[in-house]
Protein backbone atom coordinates (compact mmCIF):
# COMPACT_ATOMS: atom_id res chain seq x y z
CA UNK A 1 0.00 0.00 0.00
CA UNK A 2 2.76 2.46 0.94
CA UNK A 3 4.56 1.76 -2.34
CA UNK A 4 1.38 2.45 -4.31
CA UNK A 5 0.81 5.76 -2.52
CA UNK A 6 4.44 6.77 -3.03
CA UNK A 7 4.36 5.92 -6.74
CA UNK A 8 1.04 7.65 -7.36
CA UNK A 9 2.08 10.71 -5.37
CA UNK A 10 5.22 11.15 -7.44
CA UNK A 11 3.67 10.40 -10.84
CA UNK A 12 3.14 13.42 -13.07
CA UNK A 13 0.01 11.91 -14.60
CA UNK A 14 -2.04 8.73 -14.23
CA UNK A 15 -2.80 7.12 -17.60
CA UNK A 16 -6.15 5.35 -17.86
CA UNK A 17 -6.53 4.11 -21.46
CA UNK A 18 -9.44 1.76 -20.72
CA UNK A 19 -11.67 1.65 -23.78
CA UNK A 20 -14.73 -0.05 -22.29
CA UNK A 21 -17.47 1.61 -20.23
CA UNK A 22 -15.94 1.09 -16.80
CA UNK A 23 -18.60 1.53 -14.11
CA UNK A 24 -16.11 3.02 -11.63
CA UNK A 25 -12.43 3.76 -12.07
CA UNK A 26 -10.85 2.95 -8.73
CA UNK A 27 -7.33 3.62 -10.03
CA UNK A 28 -8.42 7.10 -11.12
CA UNK A 29 -9.79 7.81 -7.64
CA UNK A 30 -6.66 6.42 -5.98
CA UNK A 31 -4.51 8.72 -8.11
CA UNK A 32 -6.75 11.69 -7.31
CA UNK A 33 -6.48 11.00 -3.56
CA UNK A 34 -2.71 11.30 -4.05
CA UNK A 35 -3.13 14.55 -6.00
CA UNK A 36 -2.22 13.04 -9.36
CA UNK A 37 -4.19 14.08 -12.46
CA UNK A 38 -5.46 11.47 -14.92
CA UNK A 39 -5.57 11.29 -18.71
CA UNK A 40 -8.48 9.00 -19.62
CA UNK A 41 -10.81 8.03 -22.42
CA UNK A 42 -14.16 9.81 -22.15
CA UNK A 43 -16.29 6.73 -21.40
CA UNK A 44 -18.08 5.11 -18.52
CA UNK A 45 -17.62 6.88 -15.20
CA UNK A 46 -14.63 8.97 -16.30
CA UNK A 47 -16.62 12.21 -16.88
CA UNK A 48 -18.02 11.82 -13.36
CA UNK A 49 -14.60 11.26 -11.79
CA UNK A 50 -12.54 13.77 -13.77
CA UNK A 51 -13.20 17.50 -13.82
CA UNK A 52 -11.73 18.19 -17.23
CA UNK A 53 -8.90 20.68 -17.19
CA UNK A 54 -8.68 20.71 -13.37
CA UNK A 55 -8.23 17.11 -12.21
CA UNK A 56 -7.30 15.52 -15.52
CA UNK A 57 -8.08 15.40 -19.21
CA UNK A 58 -10.65 13.36 -21.14
CA UNK A 59 -10.01 12.27 -24.72
CA UNK A 60 -12.10 10.42 -27.29
CA UNK A 61 -9.17 8.32 -28.49
CA UNK A 62 -6.12 7.66 -26.35
CA UNK A 63 -3.58 7.51 -29.18
CA UNK A 64 -4.80 10.70 -30.85
CA UNK A 65 -5.39 12.45 -27.52
CA UNK A 66 -2.08 11.49 -25.95
CA UNK A 67 -0.70 15.01 -26.53
CA UNK A 68 -3.09 16.21 -23.79
CA UNK A 69 -0.82 14.60 -21.20
CA UNK A 70 1.21 17.80 -20.97
CA UNK A 71 -1.93 19.65 -19.85
CA UNK A 72 -1.92 17.48 -16.72
CA UNK A 73 1.60 18.41 -15.63
CA UNK A 74 0.72 21.86 -14.27
CA UNK A 75 -2.60 21.00 -12.60
CA UNK A 76 -3.08 21.92 -8.95
CA UNK A 77 -2.33 18.67 -7.13
CA UNK A 78 -3.70 19.97 -3.84
CA UNK A 79 -7.04 20.79 -5.51
CA UNK A 80 -7.16 17.32 -7.08
CA UNK A 81 -6.66 15.60 -3.71
CA UNK A 82 -9.09 17.88 -1.85
CA UNK A 83 -11.81 17.38 -4.47
CA UNK A 84 -11.41 13.59 -4.36
CA UNK A 85 -11.62 13.55 -0.58
CA UNK A 86 -14.66 15.83 -0.58
CA UNK A 87 -16.67 13.98 -3.26
CA UNK A 88 -15.61 10.41 -2.61
CA UNK A 89 -15.43 9.89 1.14
CA UNK A 90 -17.41 7.32 3.08
CA UNK A 91 -19.99 9.84 4.33
CA UNK A 92 -20.77 11.19 0.88
CA UNK A 93 -20.81 7.73 -0.66
CA UNK A 94 -23.12 6.41 2.09
CA UNK A 95 -25.60 9.25 1.48
CA UNK A 96 -25.55 8.55 -2.26
CA UNK A 97 -26.13 4.83 -1.72
CA UNK A 98 -29.04 5.55 0.64
CA UNK A 99 -30.64 7.87 -1.93
CA UNK A 100 -30.28 5.20 -4.61
CA UNK A 101 -31.84 2.53 -2.38
CA UNK A 102 -34.69 4.86 -1.41
CA UNK A 103 -35.38 5.52 -5.08
CA UNK A 104 -35.50 1.79 -5.84
CA UNK A 105 -37.82 1.19 -2.86
CA UNK A 106 -40.12 4.02 -4.01
CA UNK A 107 -40.27 2.55 -7.51
CA UNK A 108 -41.05 -0.88 -6.07
CA UNK A 109 -43.88 0.53 -3.91
CA UNK A 110 -45.46 2.40 -6.83
CA UNK A 111 -45.68 -0.86 -8.78
CA UNK A 112 -47.64 -2.66 -6.06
Amino acid sequence: FDDKVRLLSHARCNLHPTGFREPFGLTVLEAAYCGTPTLAIKRGSMPELIEEGRTGMLVEDFVEGYHEIESCFDMDRRYIAERARMLFNYRTMTKQYLKAYEKVIDIFHTRE
